[in-house]
């Protein structure tokens, strides 16, 4: 029996527009510095180059530490292409307004708020377990506002990501759920549909390009629904 659902982020509540490289250049551009091809590429090569150090930010769970990591990350950055290392600080703020108050970068699919309702109206817990940073909670509090999830789960936090069976056993630990009372509903077939199946969690993989009524198989011991929407997937995996 079904108890809980699980949604991936990116791709899945939310359409997913972030480039790194670009995102810095949109907002140094809005700081008034233009931004040139090879200048937006040494900013994606400064960000690998610190991909440790970004996961530590995260691991900290600190807000403070992780605007700290931008911030420093921005000012080298600047300093490489010769300009004012001072408006390292605008660019962030602006960072931040563009991703909290715009919908340039991420913006809720039109079947969210249908799919989010109608686990509200049968009394079901909602869950995010997505392979992103810290600002995943902040994010989902300013794209899909009218609703608070029972869980938010960030993988860069964990310090592993789908489809590592770890962070689905964190979902289980920390929803108080066996791994057969939980749906996890994603985009990614790799991710969250082998990654739940590997974790014994039930998978929905939902494809908006496709135009079909909702399928349910049997993987093994454990549901696996494909569908075109959310809403259409919830209730194919309901169904007694």
């Amino acid at each position: 029996m079904i108890k809980g659902v699980s949604f991936d982020a990116a791709g899945t509540l939310l359409v997913n527009r972030y480039h790194p490289g670009k995102f810095a250049r949109d907002c140094a551009n809005s700081c008034g510095i233009a931004v040139t091809d090879p200048e937006e590429a040494a900013y994606v090569r400064i960000f690998k180059d610190r991909l440790a150090a970004f996961w530590t930010a995260n691991q900290t769970r600190s807000e403070a530490a992780l605007r700290d990591y931008w911030l420093d990350l921005t000012r080298d950055w600047l300093a490489e292409i010769g300009e004012d290392t001072n408006c390292a600080k605008a660019i962030c703020a602006e960072g931040e307004r563009q991703l909290l108050e715009s919908d340039s970068w991420f913006e809720p699919y039109d079947d969210v708020e249908p799919a989010i309702n109608l686990l509200v109206s049968l009394d079901l817990p909602v869950f995010v377990l997505s392979n992103w940073d810290l600002s995943l909670h902040r994010i989902l509090r300013a794209k899909i506002p009218n609703h608070s999830f029972a869980l938010t789960i960030a993988s860069l936090e964990e310090g592993y990501e789908k489809p590592d069976p770890r962070i689905f056993h964190v979902l289980c630990a920390r929803a108080n759920l066996a791994p057969d009372e939980i749906i996890h509903i994603g985009d990614s077939w790799g991710d969250d549909v082998e990654g739940a199946l590997c974790a014994g969690i039930h998978a929905g993989f939902v494809d908006r390009t496709i135009n079909q009524v909702a399928s349910r198989e049997m993987a093994g011991d454990r549901m696996l629904i494909r569908g075109a929407t959310l809403p259409a997937i919830i209730e194919a995996a309901l169904c007694s």
